[in-house]
């Protein structure tokens, strides 16, 4: 019996990695609408939208209900830019969400993969 416990627990195993490895990628700009948008929840809301992701919005918010989906942290400005990390509900954090605020609303400007391993999560600003 032991022999099918584990296979199960590899098989699991190996599904939450894929999973994991998946959300790991950074939101594609190339997706973007271009339109500005009324908030910065709303400008990452549309980052993760386009990386195929369903958005369940402020991660101090989420609900059992927002499981598997992505919700965000607000984390730092710098001038008309704001930095969010963004992840799996009830999960860690896999990816950066870089919004700007412009004259006509906000709009997703730039993503990163987030990057922990320093222990403290340094701001990896987009170049200006």
């Amino acid at each position: 019996m032991a022999p099918q416990l584990l296979a199960v627990t590899l098989g699991i195993s190996l599904i939450v990695f894929s999973t994991v490895a998946v959300h790991a990628q950074a939101f594609p700009p190339a997706f973007w609408s271009a339109m500005p948008v009324p908030s910065a929840d709303a400008a990452v809301q549309e980052a993760v939208q386009a990386g195929g992701e369903a958005y369940a919005g402020d991660c101090g918010s989420a609900t059992p209900a927002s499981i598997g989906q992505e919700c965000s942290k607000y984390v730092a400005a710098s001038g008309v830019i704001r930095a969010y990390m963004v992840g799996l509900s009830f999960s860690e954090f896999t990816n950066w969400v870089f919004v700007e605020q412009t004259q006509a609303g906000w709009i997703p400007i730039s993503s990163a993969a987030y990057d922990d391993s320093s222990g403290l999560p340094a701001v990896p600003w987009p170049a200006g």
